[in-house]
């Protein structure tokens, strides 16, 4: 629920402008993952539509913030090659 969003502000990863380093990227995905494993166990015990909901929105901002800093990730490597070549 909330604590991922937490979890992420707390890493310095919420609004980075820098790429992360591929064990932060595995952490954001297993976050992101454990998010989703969440919300299915609180749709399966009824939770109400309001929590549903704020943890789906947590989940979002989630994969969103990964795939940017992935982005970022992969152009970063590229301009490294470009470098070496």
């Amino acid at each position: 629920m909330e604590r991922w969003g937490a979890f992420m502000v707390a890493r310095g990863w919420m609004g980075r402008s820098t790429s992360m380093t591929q064990t932060d990227l595995e952490h954001a995905q297993k976050a992101m993952q454990q998010q989703w494993y969440d919300l299915v166990m609180a749709e399966q015990q009824e939770s109400s539509l309001d929590v549903l909901e704020h943890m789906y929105d947590n989940y979002i901002l989630l994969a969103e913030e990964y795939n940017r800093c992935y982005e970022a990730s992969q152009q970063e490597c590229k301009a490294k090659l470009r470098n070496v070549a």
